[in-house]
């Protein structure tokens, strides 16, 4: 995997992207005219790569797929019937961590089933098990009788220390398994037939198969035994078991090598995008590498059982071996011709848990395992760094990924307010003040009052008497004005009870809840617009 010659292109620019405001609404960048230029232009991107990134890409597609089918066939035994007609020839990817997201989230699934059936590709959706757990809980919204809207925090599980995902275990199993009747009784005054109804029992049931695995594995293999409920046919791998393979042994490897110079990169383009989108914190999208002495901090993190808090971790190389540390408890040397196989033999049997870090792990899912990535907004924007570094230390141009997301809100009566129609009214009454004209109403006298303002007006640019002129605006406005009165305190009105109705309308109509709360019909609606 040498780096060629790097092909003088800049992925930094701002990208605008924002999630649709209407219910039942999608966002997909580039858009559905585009996504077949864009997938048949990766393959030929991939077509293209060197020799020896080829050779390796088709290693590291096999290997995540033969972990991915070791996998789901946990749980999901029914995917061996599915298996004879999948190919390696392409593949869609997309990821998630394993919680109950909302359905804009849960839009990228219906969108991996659809576009892997339109491209007859191979379907893997990750289960982001190494990003962080802190609360096992969803929210849940409450109208009030005679008081504001609310949210309340129903709990899954009892809260312990924040933890990664696949070392959160169950510690309350009551408390679990009786989640999915509170929340159909907590969303019962709005939703009669939640989608919890038909999720759970498939979560109960992996639970049951799976045994003593982490609390975000099973509602993972819960989500998708009702995925293949629905029709949706894709594969499910956890990061935790893509990281163990030989594959990514020795991916992590080959940034290890080169870790003074992957670094250089990665800080240098952080900066670079940092600047461009006018972000002043230091931690984000996300902190640099640092460097302690001889030791380089590295894209991955490392904690063990005994000591489940995430660390960095730092390499440094001395005649021919890694030294591997988080600068405390843990060290290891592991010779450089044996790491891959040493990543793999330790990671994939967790004696010590090395995962990677977000922008590690969609490198090595773009470069190498996927010809489509879909992204929700925050992956695509942060992905615009793993672009420039995969051009800059690979030296060759990225795969292009794609952008989805959808909004669905929870039914309720309450009128849905945003700071926009609050906008909107406070420019009206701008206007009634400064440009009554345009909204008063037509009559001899209103005539003869627009005609002399704009005399005035003309008066203003005209002639050295500007202050006069102004005055006379002004006065003009004020008459004129005078017929609006009745507008005026109607559109006061107007605004104190939009901004009274604002929170309410904030809480209610929210499209961050939980894909479980809402109506089992959004599972059509999911259908209608993955497969446009």
């Amino acid at each position: 995997m040498a780096a060629e010659e790097k092909p003088d292109h800049d992925h930094l620019a701002y990208l605008r992207l924002r999630a649709p405001r209407q219910h039942a609404a999608a966002l997909d960048v580039p858009d559905l005219i585009e996504i077949d230029e864009l997938f048949a232009s990766n393959l030929a991107l991939r077509s293209g790569y060197p020799e020896a990134l080829a050779v390796f890409a088709a290693v590291a597609r096999k290997n995540v797929f033969d972990a991915a089918v070791q996998y789901t066939r946990q749980y999901l035994p029914e995917v061996d019937q599915w298996l004879p007609k999948l190919s390696l020839e392409s593949v869609v990817m997309a990821g998630h961590q394993p919680t109950l997201f909302h359905p804009g989230v849960w839009y990228k699934n219906f969108r991996l089933d659809a576009l892997a059936k339109r491209f007859d590709a191979l379907p893997i959706n990750l289960v982001v098990d190494n990003d962080l757990l802190a609360t096992p809980a969803i929210g849940c919204p409450k109208q009030g009788n005679d008081g504001p809207a609310s949210v309340a925090l129903l709990k899954m599980d009892q809260p312990t220390a924040t933890l990664p995902h696949e070392n959160r275990s169950i510690f309350d199993g009551t408390l679990f398994a009786a989640f999915g009747g509170n929340v159909a009784d907590a969303i019962a005054p709005s939703v009669t037939n939640p989608l919890v109804d038909q999720l759970w029992p498939e979560v109960m049931a992996a639970k049951e198969i799976l045994g003593d695995q982490s609390l975000g594995q099973v509602l993972a293999a819960g989500r998708h035994r009702l995925e293949w409920q629905l029709g949706l046919r894709t594969l499910e791998v956890p990061v935790s078991h893509v990281a163990g393979t030989v594959a990514f042994g020795s991916f992590a490897g080959r940034v290890l090598i080169d870790i003074e110079h992957f670094q250089a990169i990665y800080n240098r383009v952080l900066l670079r995008y940092r600047k461009e989108h006018g972000i002043r914190s230091s931690a984000h999208p996300v902190p640099e590498l640092t460097r302690n002495g001889q030791w380089c901090e590295s894209p991955f993190w490392v904690w063990s059982d005994d000591d489940p808090q995430r660390r960095a971790l730092f390499v440094k190389t001395e005649e021919g071996h890694f030294y591997l540390s988080d600068l405390n408890r843990f060290e290891q040397s592991v010779d450089i011709g044996e790491f891959p196989q040493w990543w793999s033999d330790h990671v994939k049997r967790r004696h010590v848990c090395i995962a990677p870090r977000a922008l590690t792990t969609t490198m090595f899912s773009r470069l190498l395992v996927s010809d489509l990535f879909i992204h929700g907004i925050g992956g695509a924007k942060y992905d615009q760094l793993t672009d420039q570094i995969i051009n800059d230390f690979f030296g060759v141009r990225p795969p292009g990924y794609l952008t989805s997301t959808a909004t669905f809100s929870l039914p309720t009566s309450t009128p849905r307010v945003t700071k926009q129609d609050i906008s909107d009214q406070q420019q009206l009454l701008r206007e009634y003040k400064f440009h009554p004209e345009k909204h008063a109403a037509q009559s001899s006298d209103t005539a003869a009052l627009e005609e002399q303002k704009r005399l005035a007006i003309e008066e203003l640019y005209s002639s050295d008497a500007k202050k006069l002129a102004n005055d006379k605006i002004e006065a003009l406005n004020h008459r004129l004005s005078a017929t609006l009165q009745q507008k005026v305190a109607a559109t006061e009105s107007e605004i104190a009870q939009l901004k009274s109705q604002l929170r309410d309308s904030q809480v209610l109509h929210s499209r961050e809840y939980s894909f479980a709360l809402h109506p089992a019909s959004i599972v059509e609606e999911l259908k209608a617009l993955a497969h446009r």
